[in-house]
């Protein structure tokens, strides 16, 4: 293995040391996960700092338009809070949160600030009457349009996004991209996505991954879904570990149930079906 010739710095500063990184930040989130129209946010973090914490600004932008700071409220536990007004029906709201310590350093959180995809999205409607399970996949306006251009559908660079699972559990700063064929990602009817989350807080608390198919192969449907229990319930040699959804992306095209695929050919699947079953390379076309 090559090594520094000096046999590095152990034990001392090197070319990451931080002077003053500003206050850390934990236990950030908004209630209510998905409000109603014209009702009121309100937006929570924890904040701390050797040298104490001097003050948190909110940071929040509807639908696109220009930031706007709301000074944050010291509240007991270290915890800090602020309210949004409330937005209109299906509005997306980005939100932030900058601190200061009291040496004047600053931070955010997301660590992105501005450029990080922390979101919340204004009741539409569409979450499901049927008992589904809704899953939202929330992106900025210009992240959607992005997103669907002709040029990007065959992307599989990841878009910062928010997801939220069941209308109250929210996963900030996913990545989302298009999935399918070159035919069926830019078909209204066939459009499915790929989401990735934060490997500190997988989905479900296993899932790195997860797929979101609204196919049936050429049309709209779950069909190959009953297909697969059929197969594995009269004897096949494997099984996808899959779910049902209501999914609910930026466009209204897309709205409705899907194929919520979890293990799919991994080692999750793999290991659970067959002894060592993940041992080896796997190659899935």
């Amino acid at each position: 293995l090559d090594r520094p010739v000096t046999g590095g710095t152990p034990g001392m500063p090197n070319s990451s040391l931080v002077g003053n990184l500003g206050p850390t930040f934990d236990a950030f989130g908004h209630l209510p996960v998905v409000p109603g129209a014209l009702q009121p946010v309100r937006v929570e973090v924890a904040a701390s700092d050797p040298d104490g914490v001097a003050g948190v600004t909110l940071w929040y932008a509807v639908d696109g338009g220009p930031p706007a700071a709301v000074p944050m409220e010291p509240q007991p536990r270290s915890r800090w809070a602020a309210m949004v007004p409330g937005q209109p029906a299906a509005a997306i709201v980005q939100f932030w949160v900058e601190g200061v310590d009291g040496a004047g350093a600053t931070s955010s959180f997301p660590a992105a600030g501005p450029a990080s995809r922390a979101l919340w999205k204004v009741e539409d409607g569409n979450a499901s009457t049927t008992g589904l399970h809704d899953l939202r996949t929330l992106l900025t306006p210009a992240d959607a349009d992005w997103l669907h251009d002709e040029v990007n559908v065959m992307s599989n660079d990841p878009v910062p996004a928010t997801v939220v699972y069941d209308e109250r559990e929210a996963f900030h700063d996913v990545g989302v991209r298009l999935k399918g064929s070159e035919r069926g990602r830019s078909m209204p009817l066939r459009t499915g996505f790929s989401i990735h989350f934060d490997p500190g807080r997988p989905f479900r608390g296993v899932h790195r991954s997860v797929l979101v198919d609204r196919s049936e192969g050429v049309n709209f449907g779950q069909r190959e879904m009953l297909i697969n229990q059929v197969m594995c319930r009269a004897g096949s040699v494997s099984a996808e570990y899959d779910d049902l959804v209501q999914v609910i992306p930026p466009r209204a095209e897309h709205v409705g149930p899907a194929e919520l695929q979890m293990w799919r050919f991994g080692d999750g699947m793999l290991d659970a079906q067959f002894e060592g079953g993940s041992d080896g390379h796997l190659y899935d076309y």
